[in-house]
């Protein structure tokens, strides 16, 4: 929660990007520091769960650089039909690599 911002809660179906740092190698590639100019998608396989739910290949849409900003990834995914209402757990999967704890998304059918 942020004070004094309003959130509304997202349903089944609707597509959210999430940001990230250290998602490793892209194609193609780019020096540190350096600002991408276009997406490059990562090198390495990236998972998504939501609510325990393992997100299909279908449902992260993007997973790369993301442009204009150095050293920042984004994931674009499209939440399963399938995911219950509640605030659900958001995991993210680099390799061997799992996102800290304590990211959920919010979501009302």
């Amino acid at each position: 929660m942020i004070s004094g911002a309003n959130f509304a809660p997202a349903k089944p179906g609707d597509v959210l990007t999430l940001y990230a740092t250290g998602f490793g190698l892209t194609t193609p590639a780019f020096e540190a520091g350096q600002l991408p100019d276009t997406i490059a998608p990562t090198v390495q396989k990236v998972r998504v769960t939501v609510g325990g739910i393992e997100l299909g290949d279908a449902d992260v849409l993007y997973a790369g650089v993301t442009p204009g900003l150095a050293g920042v990834y984004q994931v674009n995914l499209r939440l399963p039909a399938e995911t219950p209402d509640g605030e659900q757990t958001v995991v993210v999967r680099v390799g061997n690599f799992t996102s800290p704890p304590g990211a959920y998304v919010t979501v009302k059918r």
